[in-house]
């Protein structure tokens, strides 16, 4: 089964609730981006680039979700963006949805809790975000190679078109050595074979092995012959 987009890119389908409330913005004309990617988390409403609005569902109830939420909410703030959380169950209601909706046009207009001197904050915020979603965008689309470097959180990522069209290389991969194995102090196996106490004929070839059988009796060998000692 191919994996969906809330798999590979932290996406998910709007709930009922979030399609009204999305209703609702769009008829008083505000405007949104909806699973708005921010660092490594994808809000439901971004709001003039300041405002997340999250709708909390059921899954949001047990005490451990919750604790997740505060401090997903308190790391969302430290980047400078203000969080409002709407329980999904009063956009059921047509008078908790105005009264939220409200709340929302209110914190557009006067800003009250606008953090003026987080900018800059919110905008690398959103870039990493971006660039978040496109790496996992072209990690499915391209596995990545042994050298690939996850290090930096704000590198631009190829084009995903460009690396699905990558040719993979032919090339097998080296062995690794014995210094590389165990140790810079290791023998070799040359080395090792000259240290030992066998010598070349002590090997047999398989065909010259002999073996007993059940009863204890020297079996036929691979010329078809018995060997007597």
């Amino acid at each position: 089964m191919a994996p969906d987009g809330s798999r590979i890119f932290s996406f998910h389908e709007a709930t009922p609730s979030e399609r009204k409330l999305a209703k609702e913005l769009s008829r008083h004309r505000v405007s949104f981006v909806r699973e708005a990617p921010i660092r490594h988390y994808t809000v439901d409403f971004l709001i003039d680039d300041w405002l997340v609005v999250e709708v909390d569902g059921e899954s949001h109830i047990p005490a451990s979700r919750r604790r997740e939420d505060l401090r997903r909410q308190r790391e969302l703030e430290s980047f400078g963006f203000t969080v409002l959380r709407v329980p999904s169950r009063d956009l059921s209601d047509k008078r908790r949805t105005a009264y939220w909706v409200d709340t929302i046009l209110s914190e557009l207009k006067y800003q009250t809790k606008r953090k003026p001197g987080f900018e800059a904050s919110r905008r690398r915020a959103l870039t990493a975000g971006e660039h978040a979603i496109e790496e996992r965008r072209w990690l499915t689309l391209s596995p990545p190679s042994p050298s690939f470097d996850r290090s930096s959180p704000d590198r631009v990522t190829p084009d995903p078109a460009s690396s699905a069209k990558r040719p993979q290389s032919s090339r097998r991969p080296r062995e690794p050595t014995m210094a590389e194995l165990f140790g810079p102090d290791s023998l070799s196996f040359a080395e090792l074979l000259k240290r030992s106490s066998w010598m070349p004929g002590d090997f047999r070839k398989d065909d010259d092995v002999d073996d007993e059988d059940d009863n204890g009796r020297k079996a036929l060998n691979g010329k078809g012959k018995r060997r007597h000692k």
